[in-house]
């Protein structure tokens, strides 16, 4: 426990720089936009890989290789080209300013901050407690190529999004892949002397976890039921109490891109309140927060389209629902007109990213799992793809739902609702239209329960904050009465000792049975242990001499499915396949089918010789995942010729040279 502390607290140069990265980059174009005060961090994280991003797509084209001198030359040009726009427009116009009120004069902070700190702290524990050492990582089925994927960042100076799929689509054209964090943690990796892949990964997990989505959820609830300490710690509270995410991104996947794009949606979300005016409180001048919606495009895009997907989503039904409520005496005709319109271009951006995607991007469809009404019980207990039910967040969801609608902020109910019936029809495998209703609702999205489940999650969290904000008023409203008619307590002390007991009750209800229940589900993908998902102690032995063993330059031959393709990662080797949803050049086929026949196939030296891979890891011709993307590796089964040579053994698996050719 101690060394693992230690090996965390020896990161903090990473973490000073990933906070640099996550949200100093974009604070100055938030300012000038026109933010100010806590909006400033709070509203910077998606302006941030916007430029991360945006400059990664930029600088191939100009020969620049990825890295941070790179990222500087953009964000100044950027930040040059703002202050000019600033100075020509906004400087001398009524601009005006967007900040949180409060109804404090000198300690505004306390108005967010506590709930910050206790939504970020506890989040961020339990997510370090899943990862364990800052060496771990999750060994499940998507990361072998996202830890790959920043290795290949590494090596070829290039982190676009038109050039990372080129990884893993072999002989054919790559496809758009969304690199905004493959990016980010090259660059973690790059400045920081002796940090490795797995460390830079777990560093950006936790910021991204604990601060950037829980700064958002404050963000939210500030806006959803005003600014007051109270409103902090609901937040802070809701921001950690939903097993759906960002817990799920890291059990299913692992979908990092996912859990980086979907972590700015509560800050979108109230960005999109302000600007249709279905607030609880004014902030300021509805153009400035359109601006800052703006600005978060191209990091929403280039993080992960779905991200954009949703956001189109949510921006459509409020502007639609406050284009019904603010304006009566529109024609009936105009306001359809106006609905259609807003439906038709979420489903066209739908489409157009469902054909942008690489080309294994459409093997990775998945199916339904219960009936209707079976999801429908999931959706409303908080209990997604047959997880605990959440009882104390489901009341507080609920419960607030109720306050939304009879306080008139009944687009939040919406919101909830349209994800809801997005969960059913991904959750169900009712045949015929269902099918087809399904993929129109989330074929932007895989048709995948867990990541529509973190949908669910995402707009449920303003209904739990009004929810939690109710109790919490009734709680300390009767503790402050009782002190009155005892005399000798002092209300206000009453009030905070109450406040504090229920907090803490609160967050032990909450994460007890539910969040920690899907915590203990996650760890074990983290453990490098002889019984990890899917690398097996003496796998990883054997992956630990690869650097020591194959010079640097060459190739190994490797099935992925067993998990060697890790040793790229790991031990920068290249190797003949980086994932296992790879497309096979003509040369990786005949190894996949034919290694073991190398001493009768002239057809094997060939491929050996054109892809110049002299060494083999035999981790067996099976695939741990148990997933038939991973199948067709028949070459593997019987390395045992005299032209195989056993460079290292540990138990069944084994780093082999080449000499027969």
């Amino acid at each position: 426990m101690i060394q693992t502390l230690g090996a965390w607290l020896a990161l903090w140069p990473t973490f000073l720089l990933a906070i640099f990265l996550i949200w100093g980059l974009g604070m100055p174009f938030v300012w000038l936009a026109g933010a100010r005060g806590r909006l400033t961090w709070m509203c910077s994280p998606v302006v941030s890989a916007g430029l991360i991003a945006g400059a990664a797509t930029a600088l191939p084209a100009f020969g620049v290789s990825w890295g941070f001198k790179g990222l500087l030359l953009v964000w100044a040009g950027c930040l040059i080209a703002a202050v000019g726009a600033w100075g020509l427009f906004f400087r001398r116009s009524r601009w005006g300013r967007l900040r949180l009120p409060s109804t404090r004069t000198r300690t505004r902070w306390m108005d967010t901050f506590p709930g910050l700190v206790l939504g970020a702290g506890v989040i961020g524990l339990t997510v370090g407690r899943v990862i364990g050492d800052p060496e771990n990582f999750a060994q499940r089925f998507d990361n072998i190529f996202h830890l790959n994927a920043i290795r290949y960042i590494l090596d070829t100076g290039d982190a676009s999004p038109l050039w990372i799929g080129t990884l893993v689509s072999g002989d054919t054209p790559p496809g758009f892949y969304p690199s905004g964090w493959h990016a980010l943690v090259a660059l973690l990796v790059s400045a920081s002397s002796g940090v490795s892949i797995p460390a830079a990964v777990n560093v950006a997990t936790i910021l991204i976890c604990g601060l950037v989505w829980a700064g958002g959820v404050v963000f939210l609830g500030q806006v959803v039921a005003g600014p007051r300490l109270v409103v902090g710690i609901c937040s802070g509270i809701a921001a950690a109490a939903f097993s759906a995410f960002p817990l799920f991104f890291l059990e299913w996947g692992t979908l990092y891109p996912n859990l980086y794009g979907f972590s700015f949606m509560p800050a979108v979300m109230a960005l999109t309140l302000v600007i249709c005016g279905l607030t609880r409180v004014q902030l300021g001048p509805r153009r400035i927060a359109l601006t800052l919606l703006l600005l978060s495009v191209p990091g929403l895009a280039l993080v992960h389209p779905s991200a954009l997907l949703f956001s189109a989503l949510l921006m459509s039904i409020a502007g639609v629902f406050s284009l019904f409520r603010r304006y009566p005496g529109l024609d009936l005709r105009q306001k359809w007109v106006h609905a259609f319109a807003a439906v038709t271009i979420v489903l066209l951006f739908s489409l157009l990213w469902w054909k942008l995607r690489t080309p294994v991007a459409d093997s990775s469809r998945h199916q339904g799992r219960v009936t209707m009404a079976q999801g429908f019980g999931e959706w409303l207990g908080n209990a997604p793809v047959g997880h605990a039910f959440a009882l104390v967040v489901s009341f507080a969801v609920l419960w607030g739902g109720w306050k939304a609608w009879t306080l008139h902020r009944r687009v939040l109910v919406l919101w909830w609702a349209a994800t809801g019936v997005m969960y059913v029809f991904t959750a169900s495998f009712d045949p015929g239209l269902q099918q087809v209703i399904r993929e129109i609702l989330t074929g932007g999205f895989y048709t995948d329960q867990y990541r529509v489940a973190a949908l669910t999650a995402i707009t449920a969290v303003p209904l739990a904050i009004l929810g939690l904000v109710s109790c919490f008023d009734a709680v300390t409203t009767w503790s402050t009465k009782i002190a009155v008619l005892l005399d000798w307590i002092r209300p206000a002390a009453v009030k905070a000792l109450a406040l504090t007991i229920l907090a803490i009750l609160t967050v032990g209800l909450t994460q007890i049975h539910v969040v920690q229940a899907t915590a203990g589900k996650v760890t074990p993908f983290f453990r490098n242990t002889g019984d990890a998902e899917i690398l097996t102690g003496d796998e990883r032995a054997v992956l630990e001499k690869v650097g020591d063993l194959v010079p640097q330059g060459a190739t190994i031959i490797v099935n992925p499915g067993t998990g060697a393709a890790f040793a790229y990662a790991l031990a920068d080797r290249r190797v003949t396949e980086s994932a296992i949803l790879n497309i096979p050049t003509e040369q990786e086929q005949v190894l996949r089918r034919s290694l073991d026949d190398i001493d009768s196939m002239p057809a094997v030296c060939q491929a050996v010789r054109s892809l110049q891979a002299y060494y083999v890891l035999d981790f067996g011709n099976g695939n741990t995942l148990n997933t038939t993307f991973a199948n067709g590796y028949e070459g593997f089964e019987d390395l045992t010729s005299s032209d195989f040579q056993t460079l290292y053994q540990m138990g069944s698996a084994r780093l082999l040279r080449i000499e027969g050719c």
